[in-house]
């Protein structure tokens, strides 16, 4: 969890029900290194995503565009309503089929002073500390703000027979407009119904075929889903997209 650098790395999502993910789970079960943070009992992610008046970030996400990416502010809590273990500013990059991130651990009053719109953080700025550098030449350009919130539980896996691949299954995928350290639970509503979950693959160099031929039986299909985007969706109304 605490690695500044994040590199080349691929992702392959699914949305399925929890019955769907608990099944895929027991499925890969003998190959299941639980997460050394968590003990295999999961833990909350909260993450406050920054974006220009525009919502820059969030258009580049719809159109599709190869090279992209996206600053947040990223907690880590083993309650839903406890104080954040970890905070760090973080900038997810994609480019093409690749994803890589870059991060800087806060404490929790600078994280709050940038929440509250302090987001240049001079005294922060260094040669030590280059995300901060970058977010705050970024916050000045673009004018940065925060946007949205997205909650939601994890247990994350490591793989006895490959190295590199990490297997997450997040589930209460909520989001909320009150971009706080520690928002109020009745300040998110649902992403996606409390029955769902995403699934994802993120890995360095290859998936074992017995794991996507495990998938492809039970029928779960691959897509691109963003959490960031669907929650830009939820909380401002001129961005919701009709369902097909």
């Amino acid at each position: 969890m605490n690695k500044r650098f994040v590199q080349n790395r691929r992702e392959i999502k699914y949305l399925v029900d929890l019955a769907q993910a608990e099944a895929f789970r027991e499925r890969l079960n003998d190959v299941l290194i639980p997460d050394s943070h968590d003990g295999g009992q999961g833990y909350f992610n909260y993450s406050v995503y920054f974006d220009s008046p525009a919502l820059t970030f969030y258009k580049e996400k719809i159109e599709g565009l190869a090279t992209r990416m996206k600053p947040r502010l990223r907690t880590y809590r083993q309650l839903i309503d406890g104080p954040p273990d970890a905070i760090f500013l973080e900038f997810k990059h994609r480019e093409r089929d690749f994803i890589s991130k870059e991060r800087e651990a806060l404490s929790a009053d600078r994280a709050g002073r940038l929440l509250q719109g302090d987001t240049v953080l001079d005294t922060a700025v260094s040669a030590d500390s280059p995300v901060i550098d970058k977010f705050s030449a970024l916050a000045r350009k673009m004018d940065l703000r925060t946007c949205a919130g997205v909650l939601y539980h994890r247990t994350a896996f490591s793989c006895a027979v490959q190295p590199g691949l990490r297997i997450t299954f997040d589930r209460r995928l909520l989001c909320t407009e009150v971009c706080t350290l520690s928002p109020p639970i009745d300040a998110f509503a649902p992403i996606e119904p409390a029955t769902r979950a995403v699934i994802e693959l993120k890995y360095d160099s290859t998936v074992p075929d017995w794991i996507l031929n495990t998938a492809a039986t039970m029928e779960m299909r691959q897509l691109s889903f963003s959490k960031y985007a669907n929650a830009i969706e939820r909380t401002h109304s001129r961005h919701r997209r009709s369902t097909p």
